[in-house]
C-alpha cells in the first residue's frame, strides 16, 4: 500500500482562504514615512550607518551586519533620516530603528545593478550577495538565508525542499506567489541547487491549490531534477519536520 504524502497527526482548522486566494497582488504606494528597525531577523541586530539629516536613497543600506548571523537593512524609501532610535517593535519592547520621511522622487541607490553573469559567480559570491541584500526567511525565526545556505561541511544534503504548503488558516500569499512569480521561484530554487551543490529538489504544495500544483508541474515537467508533490491538507504540514517526513518518510 502507498504510502500518503502526509505526517502522523495534525488538525483540520476551517481554511478561510477564499477572502484572498483569487485576489492578485497589489503594489501598494509609498508611504510619507518609515521606521526600519535594526533587528529584522534572529541573530545580530544590524549597525546604523546613517544619522539624522543624511539623505538616503531606495536600496541604500542603513544598516550595516558586523556579526556573521546577521543581514544589512536597507532604505525602503528615498527621502531625509529624521532619527536614528529606539521605536516600539514586533518584539514587544523598543528596539533601534531609522526613521525617513519621503521625499516622493523614489530615487534608487546607484549601487542597485541587475546582476547579468550570474552564472560566472561562486558559490562563495552566491552567498555575500544574499547576505547583502539583507534576506531572511519569512517563518517565526526570521532566520538569514546565508547562513541556512551554508550548512556544515560533515551535513550530506540530499534534497532541497522548497516550501509551498501555507498549511495556515487564512494566508494565501505563498498561493499567489506562485502563480504570478513561478518563473522567478523556479529560478532561485536553481540558484539553492547550486550553492548546496544538490542535484533533487522538491517543492511541497498542499492539494487546496490545485492551479499552483498544475502551473509549477507545467514549468518542471522537462526536468529530471525539479518535481512537484501535492500534499495532503492538514495543519501543520508546511513545518519543517513534517514537510521533510510527508515527502520522504525520514525524521
Amino acid at each position: 500500500m502507498r504510502r500518503r504524502k502526509t505526517f502522523r497527526g495534525g488538525a483540520h482548522p476551517p481554511e478561510e482562504k477564499h477572502w484572498t486566494e483569487e485576489k492578485p497582488i497589489e503594489i501598494l504606494p509609498p508611504p510619507e514615512r518609515v521606521i526600519i528597525p535594526l533587528q529584522q531577523h534572529i541573530g545580530a541586530p544590524a549597525e546604523p550607518i546613517v544619522e539624522k539629516g543624511d539623505t538616503v536613497k531606495i536600496g541604500q543600506p542603513v544598516g550595516e551586519s558586523t556579526k556573521f548571523v546577521s543581514v544589512p537593512c536597507h532604505a525602503s524609501i528615498s527621502g531625509t533620516v529624521t532619527s536614528v532610535e529606539p521605536m516600539p517593535h514586533p518584539l514587544g519592547v523598543d528596539l533601534l530603528s531609522v526613521v525617513i520621511e519621503n521625499d516622493g522622487s523614489d530615487t534608487w541607490d546607484d549601487s542597485i545593478v541587475e546582476e547579468k553573469e550570474i552564472s560566472k559567480l561562486t558559490i562563495d559570491e552566491l552567498k555575500n550577495r544574499i547576505q547583502e541584500a539583507g534576506i531572511a526567511g519569512m517563518g517565526g525565526a526570521a532566520f538569514p538565508s546565508h547562513v541556512k545556505l551554508s550548512p556544515p561541511p560533515e551535513k550530506s544534503i540530499d534534497i532541497v525542499f522548497l516550501n509551498g504548503v501555507e498549511c495556515e488558516p487564512y494566508l494565501t500569499a505563498d498561493h499567489r506567489l506562485m502563480l504570478e512569480k513561478s518563473k522567478e521561484i523556479l529560478a532561485g530554487l536553481r540558484l539553492i541547487m547550486v550553492i548546496l551543490d544538490v542535484e533533487k529538489a522538491v517543492i511541497g504544495i498542499e492539494k487546496n491549490k490545485p492551479d499552483a500544483i498544475q502551473l509549477i508541474r507545467e514549468l518542471t515537467e522537462s526536468s529530471d531534477t525539479v518535481s512537484v508533490l501535492p500534499l495532503a491538507v492538514k495543519y501543520p504540514q508546511g513545518a519543517e519536520k513534517q514537510l521533510i517526513y510527508a515527502g520522504t518518510g525520514r525524521e
